[in-house]
């Protein structure tokens, strides 16, 4: 077997950690090969003509679900590049609100961890 066709079919199966698609590929076939033809063969035959509005808000969710989660995979998620001053601002902000939220919550289980202090914040760039 020929190198690139080892490392595709490590890639798709075992890639790394946070980048691993089999449990993408079993939703997947899921979906196709057993949930789609149960409900196509088997639930619609029988209460079509009964239930004609739950089909047809069954079906319109389903593609808007499609259309938007196709949408949401192909789009640029817009993450800064690090160690810039705005990577460094948009720490600042979380790191604010957080604290602001933790001061105005009335629930403290939330706010256990008190993160860097300010110095150590204004001290980055």
């Amino acid at each position: 077997m020929e190198m690139s066709q080892r490392v595709w079919r490590r890639s798709w199966k075992f890639s790394s950690p946070g980048e691993s698609k089999v449990a993408v590929l079993f939703f997947y076939s899921c979906t196709f090969l057993w949930g789609y033809p149960t409900y196509l063969f088997w639930i619609m035959p029988l209460s079509f003509n009964t239930l004609w509005n739950a089909h047809a808000t069954f079906l319109l969710g389903n593609a808007l679900m499609w259309f938007l989660f196709l949408k949401a995979s192909m789009m640029n998620p817009g993450l800064l590049p690090q160690h810039t001053d705005e990577y460094y601002q948009a720490i600042r902000q979380v790191y604010m609100a957080a604290v602001n939220y933790c001061r105005m919550s009335q629930n403290n289980e939330v706010c256990i961890s008190p993160g860097p202090s300010r110095e150590v914040l204004q001290s980055i760039r």
